[in-house]
């Protein structure tokens, strides 16, 4: 049987009759190349993972600016911990430095400070219970006065559409023969 030239579509020589292209064979040494690929493709991972494992620790270390930006200042500056300058932010951002020293998480060192000055020194309330509130009511409140607004402009909408319908139900009463003669002549004497 005589093989066609390639399909101008797939590029694989379809014998006449044949509905299916064949499978296409390759040329030797094809299995040596792709058996590398392979390799390389798997060392290059291999090295990428190795690197990122080396790395991950220096990256996710704690430092003092991660834990100073949940907090404010206490002396009245209203600044944020890390960006205050005062004594008083020295000294709480030395505190923090101490206990990352120690091994602390930023978890046990939030709650240290919270506990030892309160909860008005976090920048953001708790979300758990009255403080809560702080977090629900913007929303609820965005929520209430969406619908109050869609209410009046539906309301709006329907008087003006139930003053329309008044005016157009409404019918022209037909004018006497009289007054459109008595019309006619005024306008004859007003030119």
């Amino acid at each position: 049987m005589r093989w066609p030239s390639p399909s101008p579509l797939t590029g694989y020589r379809v014998p006449s009759g044949w509905g299916a292209p064949p499978a296409p064979r390759g040329y030797p040494g094809e299995r040596k190349r792709v058996r590398g690929l392979r390799v390389r493709r798997t060392g290059l991972i291999a090295a990428w993972v190795a690197v990122t494992w080396m790395w991950a620790p220096a990256a996710l270390a704690l430092v003092v600016s991660d834990v100073a930006k949940e907090f404010i200042c206490n002396c009245g500056c209203n600044k944020m911990l890390a960006d205050c300058d005062m004594q008083c932010g020295e000294q709480l951002r030395g505190v923090i430095a101490a206990k990352i020293a120690e091994g602390w998480d930023k978890p046990r060192i939030m709650n240290l400070l919270v506990k030892s000055y309160g909860e008005k020194l976090l920048a953001a309330p708790t979300k758990s219970g009255f403080n809560l509130t702080a977090w629900v009511t913007p929303f609820a409140v965005i929520l209430v006065g969406g619908v109050m607004i869609s209410l009046a402009v539906g309301e709006w909408v329907a008087r003006r559409r139930a003053t329309q319908r008044v005016r157009f139900a409404a019918q022209v009463q037909p004018v006497e023969g009289r007054y459109l003669d008595r019309v006619d002549e005024e306008l004859k004497h007003f030119d």
